[in-house]
């Protein structure tokens, strides 16, 4: 390198080292890491529990209170799928309205306002149905 590449090398890297980490910041300053919500990790004062689905590693519990009914997710193993959505499906049975996002192995809750006869598992990031959970409420 002679002197004038050394030169316009250094400007070069010295720019780079001031606009990448702005970039990055104002790319990222209205982003939220928290999309598609979490399930609530308050505790319920409940009426009564009703068991409506399980199996190995997940089991489904509708908790009847004052407030109003919740839907308790029970997630005992992780799933292989990085971003899960909980839908409930709606009348053509196709994923209509988010309840929310599974991230991990733990217990979620969400707000129901219907009595859904089942739940939606979802991948966002391949964009495929992974589980239908039927519910039974008898």
């Amino acid at each position: 390198m002679n002197r004038s590449q050394r030169h316009i090398h250094r400007w070069v890297w010295l720019s780079i080292i001031i606009i990448l980490p702005l970039a990055i910041y104002f790319s990222l300053k209205d982003v939220s890491f928290n999309q598609y919500g979490h399930g609530d990790t308050v505790s319920i004062a409940t009426n009564d529990q009703k068991l409506v689905y399980e199996e190995a590693g997940l089991t489904a519990t509708v908790l009847e209170s004052a407030e109003g009914n919740k839907l308790q997710l029970i997630l005992g193993e992780p799933l292989k799928n990085a971003s899960v959505l909980v839908y409930i499906p709606g009348s053509n049975g196709q994923k209509d309205r988010l309840l929310g996002q599974l991230k991990g192995v733990g217990t979620y809750v969400y707000n129901l306002n219907t009595r859904p006869e089942e739940i939606i598992l979802y991948d966002a990031i391949k964009e495929t149905e992974i589980k239908r959970l039927e519910l039974k409420w008898d």
